[in-house]
């Protein structure tokens, strides 16, 4: 039988050509989602004092160190006031009172310092025994101290997950605690927790340390490493050889034109003080009376203007936030495909919606609905049919009710052949409205007019791409894409940059601008301008 299903990718702040830090943990989850739910030395602090524990004969690769890591990680779920997830990420148990250590970012807005909720509870799941199954979300547990600071929280169980009275006895199984100054470059680390790429089941990853950073900014260190950390594992456990707790994942520094990534972990000295007061508050009875989560209201749809997508890219998966193969022609026997987009200026509770149409029949019908994810950032949905796909596909997308983009592919029948790259665009069809495609160093600050024309520019500059209107009618929409075409290799051919779109009117200047925090590739690029989503004007010029 036939099974086709939407589902939607992970949302990262990330936005190409930038590097940035990207929090670890999921925000949520909007498509089939997981059961019941998208910052020298590594520490100047002084050495905590280890939980005491047999000194290990083997590695945390195999037997009963690694058995004991794994079945100390906790799921944590924050949900909203509404008792709605909001936000999900992992945790370390460090008594068997059920005192757990996790990232702030998981349970709260570390820049306002805001809980999610505002009893500060978090569900927690707890993984079974034979560690081949999703975790039951047993109980709830709420913050007892934080330190935004080093993105910390130290929580409780204070009650089962309906906010029942907890047995006399928890005795959850812990975590050795190790002692984080001692760890050296080149030592292995392995990383524990609930990354969403885990399809829900405790995950275990292994690399080395690859290096500490200083960061005066968030008043601690970084441990860094390649171990695979992503959404979900924030405020999991870096253990080292021995099975020791040695640090928190907490971040991940993404290259989107590199394609390359490093985890951040926070040393576990840096939680001392967190630690110790779990140590003293373990044998302290629980005072807990939970509050029955609020009825959530009727969602109240609001239209943003500002609100914008950019161009859709079709390709095969998202990787680290960056479109894998991107293209619109795809083989035969292909049973995936999936969308991709940028968006900016989106809030909770914006009306939006999706429409997928498949050789001309709608399949997946999606409008009017409310915004949940974040202010800008990706977003990527997948169309699957498990008989293959064939034909033409299209996915519409609407900001409030009206469309703002789509765009298609297709899927070719057996013996149809593939071409390796992408079509070379259509012709430009001049709809009068623009007199001028101008590409220059800059523009003036007044009129917009270009500064320095050329068509050759370094790899530090900022590109512009300056039309002339001509007696454009009010709100004629103008849209500039930017494309690398040929990177001698480093991206795919006609790779989508960037794409910007404004609403005008009458005889003016206009100047779309790109830059980068970093350099452009040598090579060859692109910018097509489009008049009302019809391709009007574009222009060639390179980097050298």
């Amino acid at each position: 039988m036939s099974h086709r299903v939407s589902t939607l990718g992970v949302f990262a702040l990330v936005l190409a050509l930038l590097l940035v830090p990207a929090l670890a943990c999921d925000p949520f989850t909007d498509l089939e989602p997981a059961p019941a739910a998208t910052p020298t030395s590594p520490s100047a602090a002084p050495s905590l004092t280890a939980v005491p524990s047999a000194t290990p004969t083997n590695t945390p690769s195999s037997g009963a160190l690694l058995r004991a890591a794994l079945l100390s990680s906790v799921y944590v779920l924050t949900p909203d006031d509404y008792g709605k997830p909001y936000s999900s990420g992992s945790g370390t148990i460090l008594t068997p009172q059920g005192h757990i250590l996790t990232n702030f970012h998981v349970v709260g807005d570390s820049s306002s310092g805001k809980f999610y909720n505002k009893q500060s509870l978090a569900y927690i799941g707890i993984s079974p025994s034979e560690l081949n199954a999703k975790p039951n979300l047993l109980y709830l547990a709420q913050v007892i101290k934080s330190d935004r600071s080093l993105d910390l929280a130290l929580l409780r169980i204070v009650a089962t997950k309906d906010g029942g009275a907890l047995p006399s006895d928890l005795n959850l199984p812990t975590l050795s605690i190790g002692d984080s100054d001692k760890v050296q470059i080149g030592d292995e680390v392995s990383v524990i927790g609930f990354p969403t790429l885990g399809e829900g089941t405790v995950t275990f990853t292994k690399g080395i340390v690859s290096g500490f950073l200083d960061d005066p900014a968030s008043a601690g260190s970084w441990i860094k490493t390649d171990t695979e950390i992503n959404p979900g594992n924030s405020g999991g456990a870096a253990i080292n050889q021995a099975g020791e707790f040695i640090g928190i994942p907490t971040r991940v520094q993404v290259d989107m034109r590199l394609a390359g990534k490093l985890g951040k972990i926070r040393p576990v000295n840096l939680a001392k003080p967190l630690i110790q007061q779990a140590q003293r508050d373990a044998q302290s009875p629980v005072a807990f009376t939970f509050k029955p989560w609020s009825v959530a209201p009727t969602p109240t749809v609001r239209v943003v203007t500002t609100a914008s997508f950019s161009a859709i890219i079709f390709c095969d998966e998202v990787k680290d936030g960056k479109p894998v193969n991107p293209r619109t022609t795809f083989p035969a026997g292909t049973k995936k495909v999936t969308a991709y987009w940028t968006f900016k200026g989106m809030v909770k509770g914006q009306e939006w919606g999706r429409v997928w149409v498949e050789n001309g029949k709608t399949i997946v019908d999606k409008r009017a609905q409310a915004w949940e994810g974040l202010e800008s950032g990706w977003i990527s949905y997948s169309l699957s049919d498990n008989d293959g796909m064939a034909g033409t596909y299209e996915l519409q997308l609407y900001i409030g009710k009206t469309l703002v983009v789509k765009g298609g592919f297709t899927v070719v029948s057996s013996g149809t052949l593939v071409p390796t790259r992408a079509p070379a665009p259509t012709g430009p069809k001049a709809s009068g409205l623009i007199t001028s495609l101008t590409m220059a160093e800059g523009s003036k600050a007044d009129t917009k007019e270009p500064v320095n024309p050329t068509t050759v520019f370094t790899p530090t500059s900022v590109f512009h791409a300056i039309i002339r209107t001509n007696n454009a009618p009010p709100n004629t929409r103008f849209k500039a894409m930017w494309y690398i075409v040929d990177s001698g290799g480093a991206v795919p051919s006609n790779t989508l940059l960037y794409t910007k779109e404004i609403a005008t009117d009458g005889t003016r200047y206009v100047d779309f601008t790109l830059s980068t925090t970093t350099r452009w590739y040598v090579g060859t690029y692109r910018v097509e301008i489009y008049v009302n989503d019809a391709l009007d004007e574009m222009q060639g010029f390179s980097v050298k």
